[in-house]
């Protein structure tokens, strides 16, 4: 399935922005002209070009692998659930709080997406604007002040990047703290098991790995990626 899943999603990618692209390109031909009017063209660049591209990285590099993650997450949850049902009750139950935490955490993170988001836009349709106007702001000797204004526009747009990066570190290390509890509860439950003789050392290195592997599974269907695909 990984190995699949790298060239099957590049594909899927791919197809998806090729059926997105002429829908808004039809849309934006059918407005009325005075809406044309109010466009900055900046802005439309970054919403055609960059924003499919996101879309398109995202899928690639994030829906396709939650559907593998999922897949083995689920099939490794049954098997602990059938090898030790109360070790897993107990694991779910001590990593509840967590996703309670991690939903909270993802409504903050949607939030400074979409304030980034509106950031670039507004940065792409001012360069855009003072690039098609280079000549007559250099004839009203306007340079300093449009440098100015694009410094305030950029460390708007620095902030919030760093809040929306601050945020997803704070999503993607949530699934590594519920493996590293859940190895834990295991490994407490596990070792009393282990002195009272009703597990052998060998069944609860077993369960570790397992509980492990499925840690790993957890952590792959995660739907932010390493390299911050915001604008999706």
């Amino acid at each position: 399935l990984r190995e699949r899943v790298g060239w099957l999603a590049e594909s899927l990618g791919q197809q998806y922005v090729a059926a997105v692209r002429p829908v808004l390109l039809e849309h934006l031909f059918k407005l009325p002209p005075r809406h044309h009017q109010r466009m900055r063209h900046g802005h439309l660049m970054a919403r055609l070009t960059g924003d499919l591209g996101a879309l398109h990285r995202w899928i690639g590099r994030t829906v396709a692998p939650v559907l593998v993650g999922t897949a083995s997450f689920v099939l490794l949850a049954a098997t602990l659930a059938w090898m030790a049902p109360w070790v897993a009750l107990g694991a779910a139950l001590a990593c509840l709080p967590l996703f309670g935490w991690a939903w909270l955490v993802s409504a903050r993170l949607e939030r400074a997406l979409r304030a980034e988001r509106s950031q670039r836009w507004a940065l792409a349709g001012q360069v855009g604007e003072r690039l098609a106007e280079a000549a007559v702001v250099q004839a009203n000797a306007q340079v300093g002040r449009e440098l100015r204004r694009l410094r305030r526009r950029q460390q708007r747009l620095h902030d919030a990047a760093v809040l929306r990066a601050r945020e997803a570190a704070l999503l993607k290390a949530l699934p590594a703290a519920a493996g590293t509890l859940m190895l834990g509860v295991l490994a407490g439950w596990g070792s009393w098991q282990v002195a009272s003789g009703a597990w052998s050392s060998g069944a609860l290195a077993g369960l570790l790995t397992l509980l492990g592997a499925t840690g790993s599974a957890a952590r792959s269907t995660r739907l932010v990626t390493d390299d911050g695909d915001r604008r999706a």
